[in-house]
């Protein structure tokens, strides 16, 4: 649901709904005592055309195509890497579970980006559950992950003042996500005294992230939780030591590629919407202050995952840095608790955003 209001006048707005649209045609229905208007979905020019004669503004139609396209699917905030502190070496048979909260606003939506004068916060609930086990005398894990988020976007369609406002939202159940990692270099697979006594040093693992295509997804809705596709991590965790014999402050890097399938049934008349990939380089810097608290501080660089509706590009791509600082607590030995606050620093593509996270960890 769009609902369409006057900037200068927030109290008289338009409720505007469509029907239909995963076969590239649909109804258009414009409430509160507007006329019903029945058309192709797009050109969205026939909409704005029609839907200007009601309301009396004058707006560019090709800013509210670029508003829509902009709002019709989702994915993680500013791809926000996983944060510090993860990637350290664990005791086999540590069951773990962390639930996390990610609030975050934005000009953008990864895979169907429009940068620019639109205004999009997610709000996204988190539960994981980890595993550790040995194999082949190393670590390894196995992980799922699933969330809940709500999405709110507006935007000022552009045009001669006074401008439109258009507003809409959607809640549900992104796609669910299966981990694996497995450890390569300085990953002993350890438990109780062994790994406790264990110095750690430089480590290096391999994690492989499935995110399945089973999130709430309607084709005929502008804002989606989920994707309708599958998409694959491939990640290489690492942990260095930079502290000498102190063991206080290590260097976290975790570079990664996200590969994506393609949605055959995206909004619109387009029968295909494909991805490239799309690279993550993060770098954390952690340090220990005492026995129970610790700090970092981070940056990411994205780059890539430019969009084609059938085969034609929507000037999409990220090319973009993402700076983040984070405090974490122990308190007690099942139960820790962390605050990250993140921001998009430089870019090359207009984009603007920035990110509150909390999590929670429990050992089972």
């Amino acid at each position: 649901m769009l609902t369409i209001a006057r900037r200068h006048d927030p109290t008289t707005t338009v409720d505007l709904s469509i029907q239909g649209a995963n076969n590239g045609g649909g109804q258009i229905r414009v409430k509160d005592g507007v006329d019903k208007i029945d058309t192709a979905l797009l050109p969205v020019a026939r909409l704005y055309l029609r839907f200007r004669k009601n309301v009396g503004k004058t707006v560019s139609y090709i800013a509210v195509l670029c508003i829509l396209l902009g709002v019709v699917f989702t994915a993680p905030a500013m791809a926000q890497g996983a944060g510090p502190n993860i990637n350290f070496l664990t005791p086999v048979g540590l069951k773990t579970t962390t639930i996390s909260y990610l609030d975050s606003e934005s000009n953008f939506r990864l895979g169907q980006s429009d940068f620019g004068e639109l205004d999009i916060q997610t709000r996204t609930s988190s539960l994981n559950f980890f595993y550790r086990f040995g194999l082949l005398d190393r670590l390894a894990m196995l992980g799922f992950t699933l969330s809940h988020v709500d999405i709110n976007a507006r935007a000022f369609a552009g045009g001669p003042e006074p401008a439109l406002l258009l507003t809409g939202g959607v809640t549900g159940f992104s796609d669910p996500v299966l981990s694996f990692r497995m450890g390569l270099v300085g990953t002993p697979a350890l438990q109780g005294q062994a790994w406790r006594d264990y110095t750690q040093g430089f480590q290096l693992s391999v994690q492989v992230n499935w995110i399945l295509p089973y999130g709430d997804y309607d084709a005929s809705r502008l804002l989606n939780p989920g994707f309708n596709r599958h998409a694959v991590d491939l990640v290489f965790p690492m942990v260095l030591p930079i502290d000498g014999a102190r063991r206080t402050t290590f260097l976290e890097v975790t570079p990664q590629a996200r590969f994506f399938g393609n949605n055959n049934e995206p909004f619109g008349l387009a029968a295909e919407l494909e991805q490239d990939p799309l690279y993550i380089g993060e770098i954390q810097i952690l340090h220990h202050i005492t026995g129970r608290w610790w700090t970092a501080v981070g940056a990411q660089y994205q780059n890539g995952g430019a969009t084609f509706a059938d085969g034609q590009p929507r000037d999409s791509a990220l090319d973009q840095w993402f700076g983040e600082i984070a405090l974490g607590v122990i308190v007690n030995r099942r139960l820790s608790l962390a605050a990250t606050y993140g921001s998009i620093l430089g870019d090359a593509n207009g984009a603007e955003g920035e990110a509150w996270r909390l999590k929670l960890g429990l050992i089972l």
